[in-house]
């Protein structure tokens, strides 16, 4: 265990350079006998941290004894002078399984995870013990982070300091990669995560700017909006029930169009069926045994059940067909 202790001089050290530095990366790594690094010697990155612990008595001659308060100002103006955002997201479910079962629009949330056992640590998700995010869009880089306590209910900013919120830049960044707002987990910190440590950790909970921040700029939206998956099924010989909850039975041999979408995307799931020849029964009849999926420009996949005498290990077999084959 080691305590890290700021050690810099004061005529090496730019303070004006480092005046919008807010959080950083620790490097650990061993040094030769001369105190000097070897850029080839093994090192060990830390995650992003914020850097009060480090920059706060130079801080303190550039702003006074009030930066956290100054900093946090400047962050409110600068980020409402950007388009709002909050609105293009999906908002969260009213409870834990339902984020659960919504596997096409919440992913798990590794800081804050109980299926994957990691503990929900720092007063950004303080008291939650679940949390989930949204799915990087297609049309957008931002992200909704969807948060809930013991009881399986949604936390929201109204009501604590570590309830959901919506983040101006989606963790896992947006193509192209090297652009502003669209940096994997850099950009989060530097537009979301790193001013909430400014304006509510710096600050207090209760203080104007982390008020501000809470209820302004990124205030949980309750789930009263929430619209759970439509779910659309085929099982045994050719029954369908569609997306609305109509049931019937078709009974066709052949390749079909299963379901399609005619916006942009142009989504499409086609199915294949034939005759069930492995059945004992004189009457033959189709069971589908294969999917196809495919959108706009991208891959194709084929999912197609193996006959019944090369089933005794895998049932299926999974093809990759890429859009530039």
């Amino acid at each position: 265990e080691y305590t890290l202790t700021a050690l810099y001089e004061d005529e090496e050290f730019d303070v004006e350079k480092f005046r919008f530095i807010y959080f950083g990366l620790i490097k650990v790594m061993l040094v030769n006998e001369n105190n000097s690094m070897d850029l080839n010697m093994p090192a060990l990155w830390s995650r992003p941290i914020p850097l009060g612990w480090y920059l706060n008595k130079k801080w303190e001659k550039q702003y006074g004894y009030d930066w956290a308060t100054k900093m946090c100002d400047n962050w409110i103006v600068s980020d409402r002078y950007l388009a709002d955002f909050a609105h293009q997201l999906p908002m969260c479910p009213c409870r834990k399984e339902q984020a659960d079962f919504d596997k096409g629009t919440f992913i798990p949330d590794f800081q804050c995870h109980k299926n994957l056992h990691k503990v929900c640590e720092g007063i950004e998700n303080k008291n939650a013990y679940h949390c989930v995010h949204s799915v990087v869009s297609k049309h957008h880089n931002h992200q909704q982070q969807c948060c809930y306590n013991e009881k399986d209910e949604l936390m929201i900013t109204y009501d604590q300091i570590s309830g959901s919120k919506p983040y101006r830049a989606h963790t896992h960044g947006y193509s192209p990669f090297n652009e502003a707002f669209k940096v994997p987990s850099l950009s989060q910190w530097f537009h979301d995560r790193a001013p909430f440590h400014i304006c509510c950790q710096w600050l207090g909970e209760n203080s104007p700017g982390c008020e501000t921040h809470r209820f302004e700029r990124r205030p949980s939206q309750d789930c009263r909006g929430y619209q759970p998956p439509a779910v659309a099924t085929v099982h045994g010989n050719s029954h369908f029930t569609t997306f609305d909850g109509a049931a019937y039975t078709y009974y066709s041999v052949g390749d079909s169009t299963l379901l399609r979408s005619f916006n942009e995307d142009q989504f499409e799931i086609q199915y294949r069926s034939r005759l069930n020849e492995d059945s004992n029964s004189e009457q033959k009849l189709p069971r589908m045994t294969g999917l196809a999926i495919r959108s706009k420009n991208s891959d194709e996949i084929e999912i197609v059940l193996r006959p019944q005498k090369a089933q005794s290990r895998y049932k299926f077999d999974v093809l990759l067909k890429r859009s530039s084959d």
